[in-house]
């Protein structure tokens, strides 16, 4: 049916006014008496009850609603209006369905493609197409989607699709369409590319990879470097040997460079492992492990020192502040400092006038490596933003432990 609202007065007279309402050529009256208190600060003399609201049954499809103003006494009846009115039902208008391929997944060869579509004609569920080139298969959009119910309250929420493909190897595209339920057309939700690769035959190969590095720290060896299984893109595991202890690690982190040399076997094959050891020389090895058919690969040892944890006596930073640079919108400032308790790198801060900031001295600064054996890792080289003019610039070298801080000492610097 249809709900018809309004409001309607005869001027001459503060009683209730019939109102005729016409659907095409068929015709009902009401009577204008039900409150609109909106109409009395615009026609005080007449009162509230003026209003009319009903319901008209008609049949589903397209229908012209018309309402008349009948006079109280002599005159013609007023024309209040016309309204076109769509009403929901089995009559087909010919309208295109509507929708959306909202995502397109794949897994290995399997691509889970999902959406929504209906029809607007119908509140019943309708069918989508789902191509993989010129091959079609049918499907009903038929799953739960309260969010299409919610925007679409007429046709309920039955109207979404989820549904698994399985794909040749290579590129595929794959495309959704609508299927109208009756007239009209259907309609092209949308198309996804979609790759699927060929497996990996295990040929028996062994692993290949490189030992980069084995870094010295306090009470740690840092061990790094990459190793791939030719036959698989999987990642592989490593095993670390530190002498005759060992520890088995997955080579899964990101190495673009790897990736570009072996494109087909994607870039997750590094590592970069932190391994708690007591102080002393160490033998250090890496294994890559095999992920399949075939030995593994040992990959290199390394002799690596350990320094014996430094004891904090509560000796104050030593550094050296050792230039300061102007460009345009600030300045470099460089120099290098340390805590001759620990070979960690310490924090400075760098005063412009009365404002600071901190920094860490952690740049590698050979020459101070070689002077006082705690590490290179101790240099600085900031560039610190500055106001056009002339500036003071200090820096302090802060203590790592117990003891006080150290002064570095100041300069001035005129930034254009």
């Amino acid at each position: 049916g249809i709900n018809v609202r309004g409001w309607a007065i005869d001027p001459d007279s503060a009683s209730a006014t019939s109102v005729h309402l016409y659907v095409d050529s068929s015709s009902v009256a009401v009577l204008a008496d039900r409150p609109r208190t909106d109409l009395v600060a615009h026609y005080p003399l007449y009162g509230e009850k003026h209003g009319f609201e009903t319901k008209l049954m008609a049949s589903p499809g397209r229908h012209s609603v018309c309402a008349y103003g009948i006079n109280v006494g002599p005159g013609a009846p007023a024309l209040l209006g016309c309204k076109d009115v769509d009403v929901p039902g089995a009559v087909d208008l010919g309208r295109p369905p509507i929708g959306s391929l909202e995502s397109a997944t794949l897994k290995d060869n399997v691509a889970t493609v999902s959406g929504w579509a209906l029809d607007l004609d119908t509140t019943a569920p309708i069918s989508v197409h789902l191509y993989v080139g010129s091959s079609s298969a049918a499907y009903v959009a038929d799953k739960d989607r309260s969010d299409v119910g919610a925007a679409y309250p007429a046709y309920g929420p039955k109207h979404g699709f989820v549904e698994t493909l399985t794909l040749p190897v290579g590129t595929s595209n794959v495309c959704a369409y609508a299927i109208n339920n009756g007239v009209g057309g259907h309609l092209l939700l949308g198309c996804r590319s979609l790759t699927v690769v060929a497996p990996v035959v295990d040929k028996g190969r062994a692993p290949i990879g490189n030992f980069e590095t084995a870094t010295a720290s306090s009470g740690a060896i840092t061990v790094s470097g990459w190793a791939l299984d030719l036959d698989t893109a999987n990642p592989i595991n490593v095993h670390v040997y530190v002498d005759s202890a060992s520890a088995a690690y997955v080579a899964d982190k990101a190495r673009p460079d790897v990736g570009a040399a072996y494109p087909g076997l994607g870039s997750a094959h590094g590592f970069a492992q932190t391994i708690p050891v007591t102080a002393g020389q160490h033998q250090v090895c890496v294994y890559a492990i095999n992920n399949g058919a075939g030995g593994h690969t040992s990959l290199g040892c390394r002799t690596v020192t350990v320094p014996a944890p430094t004891v904090d006596k509560g000796r104050g930073p030593i550094g050296n502040f050792e230039g300061v640079q102007a460009s345009v919108g600030g300045a470099t400032v460089s120099g290098w400092a340390l805590d001759p308790d620990t070979a960690d790198p310490i924090q400075i801060h760098i005063y412009v006038d009365n404002s600071s900031a901190a920094y860490t001295a952690n740049r590698s600064r050979p020459d101070v490596g070689a002077a006082y054996g705690l590490g290179a890792n101790h240099g600085f080289a900031e560039l610190v933003p500055m106001a056009a003019g002339t500036h003071q610039v200090c820096v302090y070298a802060i203590n790592n432990g117990v003891g006080g801080h150290a002064f570095l000492g100041c300069r001035s610097v005129v930034v254009s």
